[in-house]
């Protein structure tokens, strides 16, 4: 049985965004179709090619944060 699953399946089991009944199935999918392993080998190279962000809030976003968290719950 022949699954088709789209490259957004493939991203998202790139990224570890997948429940593992899909993962099993896009894995014996990557393993029975050449043409969706190729696929998924470009998109992992493509990522090993994006830019490494890392974001950090800035001290008062995080005190708004917590400001509003404690008192949504006192409440």
């Amino acid at each position: 049985m022949q699954n088709n699953f789209t490259i957004e399946d493939l991203v998202l089991l790139l990224y570890r965004e997948t429940d593992v009944s899909t993962s099993l199935k896009l894995y014996e999918a990557l393993e029975s179709q050449p043409a969706l392993l190729e696929e998924f080998k470009q998109l992992s190279r493509a990522k090993q090619h994006l830019p490494k962000a890392s974001f950090s809030p800035s001290n008062r976003s995080i005190n708004k944060i917590l400001d509003y968290s404690e008192y949504h719950t006192l409440v």
